[in-house]
């Protein structure tokens, strides 16, 4: 790893990554249908082996590289967190990749939900082997500290899923306090929005 490193192909990696996800999909032609290789002909009909076979492309959701962001380890998920950052991404579409990592990653979290929250903005959530609990603490941990800075871009039920978390896994006080004050934020927010619709 430390060669990779030294001759720039993580740099050159999460930059690309940063480029691809930062542009719309919808004016670029890659091969990013589904994770599915189709090509499409000038009437919009879908091509395999240059035949058409008679259905039309599906529209590509800007959120196609959630699901791609959730196969990186921890460390590279924070490098082209910060890439995305600097590259101007929408706070909101970052933490939808984060939302996407953290379910994925922590089993336990879309666990007690029932299949329609199992979804994240229609991405899937795969079933997967659960990390072990330290693994999953650490995960936990840095979610936290990458959505720490970002206000009322997830939803108050996805934080307090997070705090159920931290305290079964025992993650630090810090952790567990910027929860606190993130979900007591957002619910004071949406109490004064009520009231101020009322007046």
């Amino acid at each position: 790893m430390p060669q990779v490193e030294e001759l720039g192909i993580v740099k050159k990696f999460i930059h690309s990554i940063c480029v691809k996800t930062c542009t719309d999909p919808s004016l670029v032609r890659w091969p990013i249908l589904e994770h599915q290789s189709l090509l499409q002909s000038p009437s919009g009909s879908v091509l395999w082996n240059e035949i058409s076979i008679g259905a039309c492309a599906r529209a590509i959701r800007t959120n196609w590289w959630y699901n791609d962001l959730s196969a990186l380890s921890l460390p590279l998920l924070e490098k082209v967190v910060a890439g995305l950052e600097v590259r101007g991404t929408r706070p909101e579409s970052i933490a939808g990749a984060l939302v996407h990592y953290a379910k994925k990653s922590l089993p336990s979290l879309h666990r007690r939900h029932s299949g329609h929250d199992a979804c994240t903005h229609g991405l899937l959530v795969p079933t997967i082997i659960a990390p072990a609990e330290d693994d999953q603490r650490i995960m936990l941990e840095t979610i936290e500290v990458q959505l720490s800075s970002m206000k009322g871009v997830v939803s108050t039920c996805f934080l307090f899923g997070l705090m159920r978390i931290a305290m079964i896994l025992n993650a630090n006080a810090r952790c567990k306090n910027n929860l606190e004050k993130k979900i007591g934020m957002q619910l004071e927010q949406a109490m004064l929005d009520a009231n101020i619709r009322c007046i």
